[in-house]
């Protein structure tokens, strides 16, 4: 090999170690953060402020809606049905006929009844009369009396038995169906429609023994149905069962629900929450936290700079976390961006412009 030649390759071999040389620095001075501008570029991120928000400690369970008074409208006596004035669906008074069934033999006993009870009177006035000039055994005067009140007795059974053709509301309520029409024949105990008092509902559900103590007449209750998935419908505990069931190891609570637009029908599900207290409480959005092994981390924002800190949390509800550890009031976190975080990064608050995905 010739001077030159090995000159050249002297020359290459060195651009190669200074190469190498230059590439380790500039390797080492990115890693110790001081080379790389892009390191200290501000993560965008959203932020929320910690706040105090009402949390309420409740029970979840599901009940079934019934009426606060419900009856089967049933006739006491057989016969022919001749009038059914009332609608499916109509809201009906006290004492308002919902049928009539034909009464022509009742009412022609009736008359019978009555006119004896004339004659019984009348005969029993004369004797009254005859004995106060001692013309009458006071004997014969007693047994006037006492057919007279024994025609007096037959009225009233008649009547009683005529009254039973005309069946009446007992209370307020709303009708069901018709069960039979206007010409059937129906039998005692027979069913022609039904009705429930809607104005308030009750509902019964069961509860875990373990909140026995907490529940007690007077509490707030809020169901939900999906019949009316806007709506929430208020009421109170009525009664709490003094048993708790030996498996199923729960206990029943029967709520109260008001219904003034009779909008609950019997029979509905409903989901019902219990409110047993509600207290004012430190909360953060449930997306700001990171769950880890050793328990949750938020990411606290001071003078641009985000500081991972754990936390402690509580009770959950409507999308926010109750902290019971490790924040305070007023303090700024991350919302949005929290799985880019590292401890010590530079942030930047961007608002609502972060995606939550």
């Amino acid at each position: 090999m010739t001077k030159t030649r090995q000159g050249v390759v002297v020359v290459v071999l060195l651009a190669l170690v200074a190469g190498a040389f230059y590439g380790q620095s500039l390797l080492s001075a990115e890693a110790d953060g001081k080379a790389s501008p892009r390191a200290e570029r501000p993560i965008p991120v959203e932020t929320v402020a910690v706040t105090t928000t009402r949390l309420a400690d409740r029970v979840e369970a599901v009940g079934t809606t019934r009426a606060h008074k419900a009856v089967d409208i049933v006739p006491l006596v057989n016969g022919r049905v001749v009038e059914l004035p009332f609608a499916a669906g109509a809201r009906v008074e006290v004492g308002q006929v919902l049928a009539r069934l034909e009464d022509g033999s009742e009412r022609a006993d009736l008359e019978e009844a009555e006119a004896a009870l004339l004659q019984a009177n009348q005969a029993l006035n004369r004797a009254r009369a005859l004995r106060s000039g001692k013309n009458i055994s006071q004997s014969t005067v007693d047994e006037l009396a006492n057919a007279q009140a024994a025609a007096l007795a037959r009225v009233d059974r008649v009547r009683k038995a005529l009254s039973d053709r005309v069946i009446t509301a007992p209370f307020f309520g709303v009708v069901g169906f018709r069960e039979v029409e206007v010409g059937a024949r129906v039998e005692s105990g027979q069913m022609i429609t039904t009705l429930d008092d809607l104005s308030v509902m009750e509902v019964d559900f069961s509860v875990p023994e373990i909140h026995y103590g907490r529940l007690h007449p007077g509490l707030t209750v809020r169901a939900t149905t999906q019949a009316y998935p806007d709506r929430v419908f208020e009421g109170v505990v009525d009664r709490v069962d003094t048993r708790v069931g030996d498996i199923s190891r729960a206990f029943r609570v029967r709520a109260s629900l008001p219904n003034p637009d009779s909008l609950l029908p019997s029979g509905l599900f409903v989901n019902v929450d219990v409110i047993l207290a509600e207290r004012d409480l430190p909360t953060i959005p449930e997306e700001a936290i990171l769950a880890e092994a050793a328990g949750s981390v938020v990411f606290v924002v001071k003078d641009g700079r985000a500081s991972r800190r754990p936390i402690v949390t509580g009770t959950r509800a409507d999308g926010r976390v109750e902290v019971r550890g490790g924040l305070e009031e007023g303090e700024e976190i991350v919302r949005l961006g929290v799985h880019r975080m590292r401890d010590g990064v530079p942030v930047s608050n961007v608002g609502e412009t972060i995606p939550k995905g």
